[in-house]
Parts: C-alpha cells; sequence; structure tokens
C-alpha cells in the first residue's frame, strides 16, 4: 500500500512538472507565432487567444498545486520566525489545515460553476470549445492545492520532523539548546555596540 501512495505521488508530481513546463513552452511558442502571423502575414493566429488563456488557467492553478506541495509560495514569516520549534509545528499544522479547507472549499466552489457551464453548453468563441474545459483547471488546481495542505497537516502531526510542504522538510529547525548559543556568524556581521 505504501508503494502505491509513493507511486501515485511521483506519477502527481511528474504531471504537475510537466504540466507546467509543457504548458509554458506552449504558451511562449503560441504567442511568438501570433506576432510573426501578425506582423509578416498581416494576419493573427484566431484560435491563439483562447489557447493561450486555457494555457494560462492551467499553469496558474497546477502552479498552485505545486508551490504548496514544494512549499515555494508566499509565507508570512514574522510571528513564525519568533517561535521555537514546537510552535513553528503547530502553526504550521494550523496554516496547511486551514489552507485545506479553504482549497477544498473553493474546489467546491469552482466545480459549482464548472458545472453550471457543462449544463449550459456554453462554449468558446473561435474553436467552440466547451467551457468547462477552461474551468475544471481550477477545480483540478485547488483540489490538489488542498490535498497538499492537508498531507503537509498531517505529516506534521504524525513526524517528528517540519514539513513546510507535503515534500519539504525544513532543516533549520534548532533545538532549545541550540537556540539559547550566540550565532557567529550574526555576532560578526553585527556586532554589538560597545558602551
Amino acid at each position: 500500500m505504501r508503494n502505491l501512495i509513493f507511486l501515485l505521488d511521483r506519477s502527481l508530481l511528474k504531471f504537475e512538472q510537466l504540466s507546467l513546463a509543457w504548458g509554458i513552452i506552449a504558451m511562449a511558442i503560441l504567442t511568438i507565432a501570433n506576432v510573426l502571423s501578425r506582423n509578416i502575414l498581416s494576419q493573427s493566429i484566431f484560435f491563439a487567444e483562447e489557447i493561450t488563456q486555457l494555457l494560462i488557467i492551467i499553469v496558474t492553478f497546477i502552479g498552485t498545486s505545486y508551490a504548496a506541495r514544494m512549499a515555494s509560495h508566499i509565507r508570512m514569516s514574522l510571528l513564525y520566525d519568533t517561535l521555537g520549534p514546537k510552535g513553528k509545528k503547530v502553526m504550521t499544522i494550523l496554516v496547511s489545515a486551514c489552507s485545506a479547507a479553504l482549497m477544498f472549499y473553493l474546489a467546491y466552489l469552482s466545480y459549482g460553476y464548472t458545472a453550471k457551464l457543462y449544463m449550459r453548453e456554453s462554449v468558446s468563441p473561435a474553436l467552440r470549445l466547451p467551457r468547462y474545459l477552461f474551468s475544471m483547471w481550477a477545480v483540478a488546481g485547488f483540489s490538489l492545492t488542498g490535498l497538499h495542505y492537508a498531507i503537509t497537516s498531517w505529516k506534521n502531526i504524525v513526524s517528528d520532523q517540519l514539513y513546510l510542504g507535503s515534500s519539504v522538510i525544513e532543516t533549520t529547525i534548532q533545538s532549545p539548546e541550540q537556540e539559547k548559543q550566540p550565532d557567529p556568524v550574526t555576532e560578526t556581521a553585527y556586532p554589538q555596540a560597545q558602551e
């Protein structure tokens, strides 16, 4: 069972990485081709805007999931940095659990929106693609991001290590004994004023 979970996690990581990489490459190629077509042939590629819009949506929402996994999202660390190891762990669990709940709620809302688009049979103007193909990536992205935050929270509950993301362990956590000792780098970089 553990090997299956590991395989699913690695497969999901590869999917996220490939979606981001190829999404950005395809956007660049399509944008450059559209500019060249407009300047050389005096005619734009009629579907370029729709495909670029779809790719931006994919990269944004799958990128959010990847950022949560790799702990490369923006963190406000003023309070976090003042806490000790146990405080950091508790705060990480709470923030990850609340973030997971918010992401799953946003996935639920975006699913409702996607279902409405599906029922209305709304299509894009140029390629006549169903609009739900665009918004379903929000559902996937929010769900995967919520999953990564939930996994981060769970790993912090069951492990002694501090997980910042579902795949990232904080390596700078110090024991209380280490925190009491002076930091030679800080002391040499910022010497105390002598009285």
